[in-house]
């Protein structure tokens, strides 16, 4: 295994594109040959509008992320404007709660923004991909305070080199998929640099000890945490203080069968444990109940489309306090609703 930091580094960036890219191949057409789509449900545009891209405040250039609060209103990451939208519970627009529009470095600017979370007290966290950094923005702040990454990008403890998604448990603890360096870190509130709690430094592959190319992320009450390694079509489960991760969705092969991912993203996990993966390159979402070997589809066809039951490259899922599910609909440029299953 070589370490990625010593490939040249358009060697570096060329095998990360082409391993990113072949997520794409599985559910791009229709075909008699491909996922069963019976059953399928309808859902709702509760934000965005199909097929509509602009930088009006109804409308979304690249939906990539979303989260919600604990009163119900969504937060959306707009890669395009560089800004997150908050949306009020039935508001036909957002507001701009972070960004400016406006591609920068500066504490009221992002750069192609990833993930976010929005904590108990309504502080928002933003993994500032193209700024290889993590904000925090206070509620109602016009400027954001960088939190994880202040050195740019790199593979040190204090550097990210593309952050991808974020998570804050109860306790303040950050946590930060940084997908080029393939590992997750943890960042305790106030520390200057993290310490990795997925995947192994400077390393990337397809055994449970490493990552290659980790996206989303979730945690839950007991410090385990969940990640999707895109790479390698699948979500593993990293317990405290392990040396590797345990298997969790996917069977590491890329498909489109129920017990297969195609260049997993976005995930979320409830209190039972299920898990909930955005299977972007299959245009749908999957939900995972603890032990099993196979998912059930619970949005989307299996098909790209911009139906009320198609999704076009969902690049992230979250639930409710009453199980229903939100889905960032990149490609067709809208959150989607559907209901609890």
């Amino acid at each position: 295994m070589i370490p990625l930091k010593q490939l040249p580094i358009l060697t570096r960036l060329l095998i990360l594109a082409i391993i990113s890219s072949q997520m794409l191949c599985v559910g791009c057409k229709k075909s008699s040959s491909g996922p069963n789509t019976s059953g399928s449900v309808a859902g709702k545009v509760i934000a965005g509008m199909t097929a509509v891209s602009g930088s009006a405040l109804n409308e979304f250039g690249s939906p990539v992320k979303i989260c919600l609060d604990a009163s119900g209103n969504l937060y959306v990451a707009d890669a395009t404007y560089n800004r997150i939208t908050k949306w009020a519970p039935g508001s036909g627009q957002g507001v701009v709660v972070a960004g400016n529009d406006t591609a920068g470095s500066n504490l009221n600017e992002l750069n192609s923004p990833r993930g976010i979370f929005v904590d108990t007290h309504n502080n928002l966290f933003i993994a500032d991909m193209g700024n290889n950094r993590v904000v925090e923005w206070a509620a109602g702040a016009s400027t954001g305070t960088v939190v994880a990454g202040e050195n740019g990008e790199g593979d040190s403890l204090d550097q990210l080199y593309s952050p991808n998604a974020v998570y804050v448990d109860g306790q303040g603890d950050l946590y930060v998929s940084d997908s080029y360096n393939s590992r997750v870190l943890e960042y305790s509130p106030g520390a200057s640099q993290g310490v990795i709690v997925a995947g192994i430094q400077d390393e990337f592959g397809g055994q449970l000890t490493v990552l290659n190319i980790c996206r989303g992320i979730s945690v839950n009450t007991s410090g385990d945490v969940y990640v999707s390694d895109q790479g390698n079509n699948r979500v593993v489960e990293w317990a405290p203080g392990a040396s590797k991760g345990t298997l969790v969705a996917g069977n590491q092969t890329q498909g489109s069968a129920l017990n297969e991912l195609n260049g997993p993203t976005g995930l979320f996990v409830d209190g039972q444990g299920n898990i909930y993966v955005a299977d972007v390159g299959n245009n749908r979402i999957v939900k995972w109940a603890p032990g099993a070997s196979q998912g059930v589809m619970v949005a989307g066809t299996g098909y790209l489309g911009s139906d009320l039951n198609e999704l076009d490259y969902p690049n992230d899922v979250c639930l409710d306090a009453n199980g229903n599910i939100y889905v960032a609909d990149t490609n067709n440029n809208r959150v989607m609703e559907f209901p609890a299953q």
